[in-house]
């Protein structure tokens, strides 16, 4: 019959010298139990703990990679809506991936409208002008844009996302945080984090930098400006109404809306109000002359004079430009654009399982030795048989049980 002895495994020796005891046998069988319950344990406080990272920097996908990465989620907030050039789509077919060597087009969305995913593929190049570029009128902001941020890493990420606003008006200044494309150039800073989930657990956490803030539109680069028709985002069809376009035609002459008196016009009207007046043809004093430097005034644009050298007064506009976008009273459009071009690196975080079959068997086996040993000494303090009392047993003839035989 069995008893519980025949698991002592701390007799000594064991199965030839029988001073196995049912205490010690009962502490054997427990080291077992006790290294499951602890592995057990540490599973489930993995599960519910932060799992380990590695975190490796990444070269940006180039043209020629295959790897896709796509700016966040983006929303126009402008209420003149948002036209816009993203890397290398081509206009005949919105819906499809890019095309390499494809012509670019320009594709307008309206305000509150969020740019489709396939707009959004973005790459690192060497030259600048292949970026996305974006124009709208009037305002500072022109879009806003997505951020989703991991708060918790398991064995699923667990995120949070502050979603952008669809116009200025929802614009919450200190109440929670806001993430706005201002005019210029921005450059995006990518962190990746990849989950154990494989592709399906992969979160992008994008932010920008202002770089530049001066948003004159490059009308020598941007084909938006001249396009005489662009694509609706969303919709595919053609737009060609003037509300739609920065394009001007009158005759054969072809302006553009982009040719405005936003940062850089701004500038060069003010520079041409500083140059010095025109030398009159005759003297300062001829008689039934006018001249500026001689004290008299000239005509002013708007009804209004200001002093000048020599006494006189130049032409004031009365609606100055506003370099941000317009001023109260100011009826003339002012267009700004945004380059967007991501850093040529980025981060990759990568989470660790801390609970793959092979690392919970070594932790098992650690445990169980970890165990044994505190069992071990344990054991020694438990009543047991000694030597000195088998021998006094077969001095009397009662014999001793070693294993299956008797002495």
């Amino acid at each position: 019959m069995v008893s519980l002895k025949d698991y002592d495994k701390f007799a000594s020796p064991p199965e030839s010298f029988t001073d196995a005891s049912a205490c010690s046998g009962v502490i054997s069988l427990s080291t077992y139990v006790a290294a499951i319950a602890y592995l057990v344990y540490y599973v489930l406080a993995a599960l519910n703990s932060t799992f380990p990272t590695s975190a490796t920097t990444v070269v940006f996908p180039q043209k020629t990679d295959s790897s896709i990465v796509n700016l966040p989620p983006m929303t126009c907030v402008a209420e003149s809506g948002c036209w816009y050039r993203p890397w290398n789509i081509v206009a005949d077919e919105p819906s499809s991936p890019p095309e390499e060597g494809g012509e670019p087009s320009c594709f307008f969305l309206p305000q509150g409208e969020k740019i489709p995913e396939q707009h959004r593929r973005v790459v690192h190049d060497s030259d600048p002008i292949d970026s996305f570029t974006s124009l709208w009128k009037d305002v500072n902001f022109g879009w806003s844009y997505d951020v989703e941020s991991v708060v918790k890493i398991g064995m699923s990420l667990k995120t949070d996302v502050v979603a952008g606003v669809t116009s200025l008006e929802e614009e919450t200044r200190g109440s929670k945080p806001r993430y706005l494309l201002y005019k210029g150039k921005s450059l995006f800073n990518l962190v990746r984090t990849v989950g154990l989930g494989g592709d399906d657990d992969v979160v992008d956490t994008w932010t920008n930098t202002v770089t530049s803030e001066d948003g004159t539109p490059d009308d020598q680069q941007n084909i938006c400006c001249f396009a005489p028709s662009v694509t609706h985002a969303i919709t595919g069809a053609a737009l060609t109404d003037d509300e739609y376009i920065m394009r001007r035609q009158s005759g054969s002459e072809v302006s553009s809306l982009c040719e405005n008196d936003g940062a850089e016009g701004g500038r060069r009207r003010r520079r041409r109000m500083e140059e010095p007046a025109p030398e009159p043809d005759c003297a300062p004093n001829c008689e039934g002359a006018n001249p500026v430097d001689g004290g008299g005034t000239e005509p002013v644009d708007g009804g209004g004079t200001e002093p000048v050298d020599g006494g006189g007064t130049e032409p004031v506009n009365p609606n100055p430009p506003n370099e941000g976008g317009g001023a109260p009273g100011t009826t003339e459009t002012t267009v700004n654009e945004v380059k967007i071009r991501p850093f040529p690196s980025y981060t990759e975080i990568t989470v660790i399982n801390p609970v793959k079959p092979l690392e919970l068997w070594g932790m098992f086996g650690g445990a169980l030795a970890v165990i044994d040993v505190a069992a071990g000494l344990l054991a020694k303090l438990a009543p047991r048989r000694g030597e000195e009392d088998i021998v006094a047993g077969l001095g009397r003839g009662g014999g001793a049980d070693f294993g299956d035989s008797k002495l």
